[in-house]
């Protein structure tokens, strides 16, 4: 099952940057507290099952719909992304480590696959950024505001060069950043196609 998660990510338009972008949206997103509320619940109703194991098996490799889970992340979250639900659940269920994940043989992967190491890291960075925003503004409840997340930025920019001057609103700077993140987000192609 450890091939679940080391299956590179691909997308059209940058396959190296769409990597980037998903893993650090899987990455806060799994640790939003909505989606760890219905993970928990999904979790205990698979172990509620008879055959539990092998229907979370099924869905982690994607012969299954877990079509409760995919309805509340869709509309809790509100994100136009189809592979979002099954990429998270085998995310979550990858991170948890819970017995049932050990029993049936997954292990956790430290970084999903189809990244250069070679990749210059200050790329990656902006694009860590740049979904960080877009989930701050635009996924997690409540909200921040473009002005904080400027605000934030501007103030990160003066700390890391000293003799900068402070000047102006940085606000085009956080939206231009958000529209790459959905962009690159919006071209992702999942590693198979997923199962509707």
């Amino acid at each position: 099952m450890a091939e679940l998660a080391n299956r590179p990510f691909r997308s059209i338009a940058d396959g190296k940057s769409g990597a980037v972008a998903v893993n650090a949206l899987l990455h806060l997103l799994s640790r939003d507290p909505r989606v760890q509320d219905v993970f928990a619940q999904r979790m205990a109703a698979y172990l509620d099952l008879p055959d539990g194991d092998r229907y979370l098996l099924k869905v982690l490799s994607g012969e299954q719909v877990d079509a409760r889970w995919h309805e509340v992340i869709m509309s809790s979250l509100k994100l136009p992304y189809d592979w979002l639900p099954q990429l998270l659940l085998n995310r979550l269920v990858l991170e948890t480590g819970t017995d049932g994940a050990l029993s049936l043989g997954i292990e956790p992967p430290a970084q999903v696959d189809g990244i250069d190491r070679g990749r210059d890291r200050s790329a990656d960075g902006h694009i860590e950024r740049n979904i960080d925003w877009f989930y701050r503004s635009e996924i997690k409840a409540p909200p921040e505001s473009k002005r904080q997340l400027a605000r934030e930025y501007v103030e990160a920019v003066a700390r890391k060069t000293p003799n900068h001057v402070r000047s102006g609103d940085a606000r085009a700077v956080v939206q231009d950043g958000i529209s790459l993140a959905k962009r690159l987000l919006a071209t992702f192609e999942p590693p198979q196609p997923l199962p509707k």
